[in-house]
């Protein structure tokens, strides 16, 4: 026994309706659901757009030439300094008084703060007991 294919049988408002939408979406794009008040809105905010980008770009040339400018009145100043031969930059002059330059201090650790206080007691206490010799007493101006 052989089966036949089944036919499914269309109701023509069916059909009709099939092809009714098949052909609007064949021929509608979203472009044509935009309304020319979208258009109108869009042509705004592209021309604002435009407007905003047009300031950046001048400030960003306004900035640049500020920059350019800063940059050779500093190179200016330092050539003019190195002509000079003045005192360092960081040098304070007060009248004949200048206040600069390099400061030294010297850090240690506890360990070697204890083993230097260490050491002076010990000198200390080697001083101490001994006592001074004739040549090394401190004259009192009588003889």
């Amino acid at each position: 026994m052989t089966r036949e294919p089944r036919r499914f049988l269309r109701h023509p408002a069916v059909a009709m309706a099939s092809a009714v939408l098949c052909a609007g979406m064949a021929t509608s794009s979203p472009i044509a659901f935009a309304t020319s008040a979208d258009l109108a809105a869009q042509e705004r905010r592209v021309a604002e757009l435009t407007r905003q980008l047009e300031q950046a770009k001048r400030e960003l040339a306004a900035a640049r030439k500020e920059t350019a400018e800063a940059q050779t009145r500093a190179e200016e100043a330092e050539a003019a300094l190195e002509r000079s031969g003045a005192a360092e930059a960081s040098d304070i002059e007060l009248g004949p008084l200048t206040i600069g330059g390099a400061i030294r201090a010297n850090y240690t650790s506890a360990a070697t703060r204890e083993a230097a206080t260490a050491r002076r007691a010990v000198a200390t206490e080697e001083t101490s007991s001994s006592t001074p010799s004739e040549s090394t007493r401190p004259s009192t101006g009588t003889t």
